[in-house]
């Protein structure tokens, strides 16, 4: 299953696995190392602090988009979060706070 905005693609697969694995690609057309390095190192920690509250067993995949690279890290933890509720991948919380 895909789910995308103008920022990132998300890719998801089960992997009959109890736990999630994860990549992340950063194409030559987002910039230079740099730029690439920055973008992956917002996802990963979007990811660190979303993890807890996934479903597991999923390999997902996260595609940057070039408007992704403007973006400060409080808008990335946004659009990371809201599409894995849009993969159905964020498990209900009981406080009902994501």
């Amino acid at each position: 299953m895909t789910v995308q905005n103008r920022y990132l693609l998300l890719s998801q697969m089960p992997n009959g696995l109890p736990y999630n694995r994860y990549g992340l690609i950063t194409s030559m057309r987002l910039g230079g190392a740099v730029v690439r390095n920055r973008v992956r190192r917002l996802l990963r920690e979007a990811l660190r602090v979303l993890h807890p509250r996934l479903c597991t067993g999923y390999d997902i995949v996260l595609i940057a988009r070039p408007p992704l690279v403007e973006q400060p890290f409080v808008d990335v933890q946004r659009i990371v979060r809201e599409l894995f509720q849009q993969a159905k991948l964020v498990m209900v919380a009981e406080s009902g706070d994501l």
